[in-house]
Protein backbone atom coordinates (compact mmCIF):
# COMPACT_ATOMS: atom_id res chain seq x y z
CA UNK A 1 0.00 0.00 0.00
CA UNK A 2 2.28 2.28 0.65
CA UNK A 3 4.60 1.58 -2.34
CA UNK A 4 1.51 2.04 -4.40
CA UNK A 5 0.61 5.70 -2.54
CA UNK A 6 4.76 6.41 -3.30
CA UNK A 7 4.42 5.79 -6.55
CA UNK A 8 1.22 7.78 -7.01
CA UNK A 9 3.12 10.95 -5.72
CA UNK A 10 6.22 10.43 -7.43
CA UNK A 11 4.03 10.37 -10.79
CA UNK A 12 2.24 13.87 -9.19
CA UNK A 13 5.88 15.25 -8.74
CA UNK A 14 6.89 14.03 -12.21
CA UNK A 15 3.50 15.69 -13.97
CA UNK A 16 3.73 19.46 -11.83
CA UNK A 17 7.75 19.38 -12.96
CA UNK A 18 6.45 18.89 -16.64
CA UNK A 19 4.03 21.45 -16.58
CA UNK A 20 6.32 24.05 -15.15
CA UNK A 21 9.46 23.38 -17.81
CA UNK A 22 7.27 23.11 -20.67
CA UNK A 23 3.42 24.15 -20.72
CA UNK A 24 4.81 27.83 -20.24
CA UNK A 25 2.06 28.31 -17.48
CA UNK A 26 0.75 32.29 -16.45
CA UNK A 27 2.44 33.82 -13.14
CA UNK A 28 -0.63 32.49 -11.10
CA UNK A 29 -0.40 29.41 -12.28
CA UNK A 30 3.27 28.61 -11.86
CA UNK A 31 2.80 30.17 -8.46
CA UNK A 32 -0.03 27.03 -7.59
CA UNK A 33 1.95 24.43 -9.30
CA UNK A 34 5.47 25.53 -7.64
CA UNK A 35 3.93 25.65 -4.29
CA UNK A 36 2.52 21.92 -5.22
CA UNK A 37 5.82 21.10 -6.04
CA UNK A 38 7.34 22.77 -3.43
CA UNK A 39 5.06 20.52 -0.87
CA UNK A 40 5.55 17.41 -2.36
CA UNK A 41 9.46 17.66 -2.24
CA UNK A 42 10.00 19.13 1.20
CA UNK A 43 7.61 15.80 2.32
CA UNK A 44 9.36 13.51 0.05
CA UNK A 45 13.08 15.08 -0.03
CA UNK A 46 14.30 11.59 -1.15
CA UNK A 47 12.46 12.11 -4.58
CA UNK A 48 14.41 15.81 -5.54
CA UNK A 49 16.65 15.24 -8.74
CA UNK A 50 18.96 18.17 -9.47
CA UNK A 51 16.66 18.44 -12.75
CA UNK A 52 13.68 19.69 -10.67
CA UNK A 53 12.67 23.76 -11.02
CA UNK A 54 12.84 23.98 -7.32
CA UNK A 55 16.36 23.12 -7.63
CA UNK A 56 17.56 24.72 -10.51
CA UNK A 57 15.97 28.17 -9.33
CA UNK A 58 18.35 28.46 -6.89
CA UNK A 59 21.03 27.46 -9.21
CA UNK A 60 20.31 30.26 -11.33
CA UNK A 61 21.16 33.19 -9.11
CA UNK A 62 23.96 35.50 -10.38
CA UNK A 63 25.40 36.46 -7.27
CA UNK A 64 23.90 40.36 -7.34
CA UNK A 65 22.59 41.44 -3.99
CA UNK A 66 22.83 45.17 -4.86
CA UNK A 67 18.85 45.47 -3.67
CA UNK A 68 18.47 47.88 -0.35
CA UNK A 69 18.67 46.19 2.85
CA UNK A 70 21.15 47.83 5.27
CA UNK A 71 19.23 49.51 7.88
CA UNK A 72 20.61 51.69 10.63
CA UNK A 73 17.98 51.48 13.52
CA UNK A 74 18.32 53.92 16.54
CA UNK A 75 17.57 51.83 20.16
CA UNK A 76 15.74 53.52 23.02
CA UNK A 77 15.57 51.63 26.89
CA UNK A 78 13.27 54.22 28.79
CA UNK A 79 9.88 54.83 28.71
CA UNK A 80 10.35 58.48 29.20
CA UNK A 81 12.59 58.45 26.04
CA UNK A 82 9.54 56.39 24.13
CA UNK A 83 7.12 59.79 25.48
CA UNK A 84 9.66 62.55 23.94
CA UNK A 85 9.77 60.61 20.72
CA UNK A 86 6.22 59.91 20.32
CA UNK A 87 5.75 63.74 21.32
CA UNK A 88 7.73 64.66 18.17
CA UNK A 89 5.68 62.70 15.56
CA UNK A 90 2.30 64.40 13.61
CA UNK A 91 1.93 60.80 11.86
CA UNK A 92 0.96 57.46 12.35
CA UNK A 93 3.50 54.92 13.82
CA UNK A 94 3.62 51.57 12.45
CA UNK A 95 4.71 49.41 15.89
CA UNK A 96 6.07 45.12 14.90
CA UNK A 97 6.69 43.09 17.97
CA UNK A 98 10.00 41.27 16.34
CA UNK A 99 11.42 38.01 17.65
CA UNK A 100 14.98 37.68 18.54
CA UNK A 101 17.56 35.49 15.90
CA UNK A 102 19.33 36.53 13.12
CA UNK A 103 18.33 38.83 10.58
CA UNK A 104 18.49 37.79 7.19
CA UNK A 105 17.92 39.10 3.64
CA UNK A 106 15.63 37.03 0.78
CA UNK A 107 16.00 38.14 -2.59
CA UNK A 108 13.33 37.19 -5.40
CA UNK A 109 13.69 37.40 -9.02
CA UNK A 110 10.69 37.80 -11.20
CA UNK A 111 8.81 35.88 -8.00
CA UNK A 112 11.58 33.27 -7.97
CA UNK A 113 13.61 32.93 -4.55
CA UNK A 114 17.37 33.94 -5.73
CA UNK A 115 19.70 33.64 -2.45
CA UNK A 116 19.42 34.38 0.84
CA UNK A 117 22.21 35.62 3.40
CA UNK A 118 22.58 36.88 6.81
CA UNK A 119 22.59 40.81 7.53
CA UNK A 120 23.75 41.28 11.05
CA UNK A 121 26.24 39.93 13.71
CA UNK A 122 29.73 38.63 12.97
CA UNK A 123 28.10 35.77 10.26
CA UNK A 124 26.78 38.83 8.06
CA UNK A 125 26.86 38.29 4.33
CA UNK A 126 26.56 34.23 5.18
CA UNK A 127 25.13 32.54 2.71
CA UNK A 128 21.99 30.89 3.85
CA UNK A 129 20.01 29.75 0.60
CA UNK A 130 20.16 26.06 1.25
CA UNK A 131 19.76 26.33 4.77
CA UNK A 132 16.23 28.51 4.86
CA UNK A 133 15.21 26.71 1.31
CA UNK A 134 13.17 24.21 3.31
CA UNK A 135 11.91 26.44 6.30
CA UNK A 136 7.98 26.59 6.09
CA UNK A 137 7.75 30.12 6.34
CA UNK A 138 10.14 30.40 2.88
CA UNK A 139 8.29 30.15 0.10
CA UNK A 140 10.51 29.57 -3.01
CA UNK A 141 8.35 31.23 -5.09
CA UNK A 142 5.77 34.60 -4.90
CA UNK A 143 3.19 36.18 -6.97
CA UNK A 144 5.98 39.00 -7.71
CA UNK A 145 7.18 40.22 -10.38
CA UNK A 146 10.49 42.09 -10.86
CA UNK A 147 13.31 42.07 -8.33
CA UNK A 148 12.90 42.85 -4.53
CA UNK A 149 14.29 42.09 -1.19
CA UNK A 150 12.61 40.76 1.77
CA UNK A 151 14.11 41.30 5.58
CA UNK A 152 13.21 39.18 8.13
CA UNK A 153 14.81 36.98 11.04
CA UNK A 154 15.62 33.78 11.48
CA UNK A 155 14.45 32.28 14.76
CA UNK A 156 13.37 29.68 17.10
CA UNK A 157 10.53 28.44 19.63
CA UNK A 158 11.49 28.68 22.71
CA UNK A 159 9.63 25.67 23.40
CA UNK A 160 12.28 24.30 21.36
CA UNK A 161 15.19 25.84 22.81
CA UNK A 162 14.15 24.43 25.84
CA UNK A 163 14.58 20.97 24.80
CA UNK A 164 17.50 21.58 22.41
CA UNK A 165 19.81 24.07 24.51
CA UNK A 166 23.01 22.56 22.49
CA UNK A 167 21.88 23.03 19.14
CA UNK A 168 23.58 25.18 16.03
CA UNK A 169 21.28 27.49 14.77
CA UNK A 170 22.50 27.34 11.06
CA UNK A 171 22.64 23.36 11.46
CA UNK A 172 22.08 21.98 8.09
CA UNK A 173 22.77 18.40 8.99
CA UNK A 174 19.70 17.92 11.33
CA UNK A 175 16.29 17.48 10.33
CA UNK A 176 14.64 18.60 14.14
CA UNK A 177 16.65 21.46 13.87
CA UNK A 178 15.33 22.01 9.88
CA UNK A 179 11.75 21.18 10.97
CA UNK A 180 11.69 24.10 14.03
CA UNK A 181 13.39 26.92 11.84
CA UNK A 182 11.14 29.74 11.56
CA UNK A 183 11.91 33.04 9.59
CA UNK A 184 9.60 36.01 10.29
CA UNK A 185 9.78 38.75 8.12
CA UNK A 186 8.81 42.47 8.80
CA UNK A 187 9.89 44.78 5.62
CA UNK A 188 11.05 44.53 2.14
CA UNK A 189 13.22 47.02 -0.34
CA UNK A 190 9.88 47.86 -1.76
CA UNK A 191 7.61 50.86 -0.41
CA UNK A 192 4.47 49.57 -2.26
CA UNK A 193 4.73 46.20 -0.21
CA UNK A 194 3.78 45.96 3.10
CA UNK A 195 3.29 43.56 6.01
CA UNK A 196 0.08 42.85 4.97
CA UNK A 197 0.61 42.17 1.31
CA UNK A 198 3.69 40.13 2.18
CA UNK A 199 1.10 37.82 4.89
CA UNK A 200 -0.58 37.26 1.05
CA UNK A 201 2.60 36.43 -0.63
CA UNK A 202 2.74 33.42 1.83
CA UNK A 203 5.20 34.97 4.48
CA UNK A 204 5.18 34.51 8.48
CA UNK A 205 5.03 38.52 9.95
CA UNK A 206 4.90 39.73 13.13
CA UNK A 207 2.19 40.69 15.66
CA UNK A 208 1.55 44.95 14.41
CA UNK A 209 -0.12 47.45 14.37
CA UNK A 210 -1.35 51.48 13.54
CA UNK A 211 -1.27 54.03 16.02
CA UNK A 212 -2.61 57.75 15.22
CA UNK A 213 -1.01 60.41 17.02
CA UNK A 214 -4.42 60.35 19.06
CA UNK A 215 -3.55 57.38 20.25
CA UNK A 216 -0.10 57.05 21.47
CA UNK A 217 -0.77 56.95 25.02
CA UNK A 218 -2.18 53.31 24.16
CA UNK A 219 1.35 52.82 22.31
CA UNK A 220 3.33 52.79 25.32
CA UNK A 221 0.96 50.98 27.32
CA UNK A 222 0.61 48.28 24.54
CA UNK A 223 4.58 48.33 23.72
CA UNK A 224 5.05 47.34 27.91
CA UNK A 225 2.16 44.69 27.80
CA UNK A 226 3.56 43.14 24.94
CA UNK A 227 7.03 42.66 25.91
CA UNK A 228 5.72 40.77 29.15
CA UNK A 229 3.27 39.09 27.15
CA UNK A 230 4.39 35.20 26.33
CA UNK A 231 4.73 34.83 22.76
CA UNK A 232 6.10 31.76 22.07
CA UNK A 233 9.45 33.15 21.57
CA UNK A 234 12.30 35.61 22.91
CA UNK A 235 11.53 38.79 21.89
CA UNK A 236 14.28 41.03 20.19
CA UNK A 237 11.96 44.25 20.62
CA UNK A 238 9.28 46.72 19.53
CA UNK A 239 9.94 48.11 16.31
CA UNK A 240 8.30 51.56 15.54
CA UNK A 241 8.26 53.05 11.82
CA UNK A 242 7.76 56.25 10.93
CA UNK A 243 7.73 56.72 7.12
CA UNK A 244 11.68 55.69 6.33
CA UNK A 245 13.07 55.55 10.02
CA UNK A 246 12.62 52.74 12.60
CA UNK A 247 13.42 53.21 16.32
CA UNK A 248 13.36 49.44 18.23
CA UNK A 249 12.50 49.70 21.77
CA UNK A 250 13.85 47.54 24.14
CA UNK A 251 12.10 48.51 27.64
CA UNK A 252 14.91 49.35 30.30
CA UNK A 253 12.88 47.77 33.35
CA UNK A 254 12.24 43.90 30.79
CA UNK A 255 15.76 44.41 30.37
CA UNK A 256 17.03 44.42 33.96
CA UNK A 257 14.17 42.73 35.53
CA UNK A 258 13.77 39.87 33.30
CA UNK A 259 15.53 37.16 32.04
CA UNK A 260 16.35 38.18 28.91
CA UNK A 261 16.80 35.16 26.88
CA UNK A 262 18.88 33.54 29.62
CA UNK A 263 18.79 29.54 30.14
CA UNK A 264 18.14 28.10 33.30
CA UNK A 265 18.28 24.42 34.83
CA UNK A 266 16.81 23.95 38.27
CA UNK A 267 18.05 20.95 40.83
CA UNK A 268 16.97 20.17 44.27
CA UNK A 269 13.62 20.69 45.83
CA UNK A 270 11.94 24.13 45.49
CA UNK A 271 8.88 25.39 47.38
CA UNK A 272 6.46 25.36 44.38
CA UNK A 273 6.20 22.77 41.48
CA UNK A 274 8.29 22.67 38.71
CA UNK A 275 5.55 23.78 36.48
CA UNK A 276 4.98 26.66 38.48
CA UNK A 277 8.38 27.64 38.16
CA UNK A 278 8.64 27.08 34.64
CA UNK A 279 5.59 30.10 34.16
CA UNK A 280 7.65 32.07 36.15
CA UNK A 281 11.21 31.50 33.82
CA UNK A 282 8.74 32.04 30.79
CA UNK A 283 7.51 35.24 31.79
CA UNK A 284 10.76 36.87 32.31
CA UNK A 285 11.63 36.21 28.95
CA UNK A 286 13.94 32.81 30.04
CA UNK A 287 13.76 29.06 29.34
CA UNK A 288 14.41 26.19 31.65
CA UNK A 289 16.48 23.51 30.54
CA UNK A 290 16.88 20.09 31.56
CA UNK A 291 20.43 19.60 31.31
CA UNK A 292 23.29 21.25 32.66
CA UNK A 293 25.61 22.88 30.00
CA UNK A 294 28.11 25.24 28.68
CA UNK A 295 25.18 26.72 27.29
CA UNK A 296 23.50 27.99 30.81
CA UNK A 297 23.59 30.65 32.29
CA UNK A 298 22.87 29.18 36.03
CA UNK A 299 21.89 26.57 37.99
CA UNK A 300 18.58 27.67 40.40
CA UNK A 301 18.86 25.47 43.20
CA UNK A 302 16.96 24.04 46.12
CA UNK A 303 17.32 22.30 49.14
CA UNK A 304 19.52 19.35 48.89
CA UNK A 305 20.41 20.02 45.95
CA UNK A 306 24.39 20.54 46.57
CA UNK A 307 25.97 16.91 45.37
CA UNK A 308 23.59 16.54 42.46
CA UNK A 309 24.89 15.51 39.01
CA UNK A 310 23.79 18.81 38.04
CA UNK A 311 25.47 20.59 40.72
CA UNK A 312 28.56 18.85 40.14
CA UNK A 313 28.64 19.69 36.75
CA UNK A 314 27.49 23.33 37.49
CA UNK A 315 30.48 23.32 39.77
CA UNK A 316 33.07 21.60 37.16
CA UNK A 317 32.13 24.32 34.30
CA UNK A 318 31.85 27.47 36.77
CA UNK A 319 28.57 28.29 35.91
CA UNK A 320 27.08 30.47 38.56
CA UNK A 321 24.92 28.98 41.14
CA UNK A 322 21.47 30.82 42.64
CA UNK A 323 19.52 30.02 45.30
CA UNK A 324 15.47 29.86 45.21
CA UNK A 325 15.56 32.86 47.99
CA UNK A 326 18.33 35.22 46.12
CA UNK A 327 16.33 33.94 42.54
CA UNK A 328 12.78 35.74 44.14
CA UNK A 329 14.74 38.61 45.58
CA UNK A 330 16.20 39.03 42.33
CA UNK A 331 13.35 38.34 39.84
CA UNK A 332 10.51 39.52 42.59
CA UNK A 333 9.17 35.72 41.99
CA UNK A 334 6.44 35.07 44.52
Amino acid sequence: MYVDKLMEIEGRIVWLREQLTEMSPSVDEYAVLYSELEKWEKSYPELITAESPTQKEMEAFDGDTSLPITRMVKEITEQVELTDYLSGIDQSVFMQLLPKGIEVALYYENGHLRHACTTNGSARGKDVSAILAYSQDVPRFISYEGAISVRGILFYTTSFLEVHPDFEWLDDSDREVQRNRRVMVFGSSSLQVELPMLEKLGFLIPYHHVYRPATFQDLIHDCATLYAFDSGYELEGVLLSVGKEELLYRPHQAIQNRLDGKTIVITGVLSKRRYDFRKDIEALGGTLAGTVTNRVDFLLMGTNGIGTTKYQKAVKLGLPIMTEEQFKEQYDVK
